[in-house]
């Protein structure tokens, strides 16, 4: 099966829809991310150390934001930040909940 344009465009949108979920949910589960100027909004992964920042699109009053991406993490502020794709953005979600979570090991 080859890769044509519309399947490469269809995946990366499917890409982008479970990032903004999964974005929407943490945001749910962990509490409020900060407000930009320019129309960004970071999310501080205070176990992890690193600032998560992507671009909002809309802020939602329901939890249902739009993002611009991809999502940048930034580990220090002296190095210039890094784009996360799918997985590793979950992943790094993945392991700030659980580094909060007293009964993980």
């Amino acid at each position: 099966m080859s890769v044509t344009p519309a399947t490469e465009a269809a995946g990366q949108r499917a890409a982008d829809l479970a990032v903004t979920c999964l974005l929407n949910c943490f945001l749910r589960e962990a509490g409020p991310a900060t407000e930009l100027a320019g129309g960004r909004l970071r999310v501080r992964l205070a176990h992890l150390g690193i600032d998560l920042e992507m671009g909002l699109r809309h802020r939602s009053a329901t939890g249902h934001h739009l993002f611009d991406l991809p999502v940048r993490a930034l580990a220090a502020p002296a190095v210039p930040a890094v784009a996360l794709d799918p997985g590793a953005l979950a992943a790094l979600l993945g392991r700030e909940l659980a580094a909060g979570d007293p009964r993980a090991d």
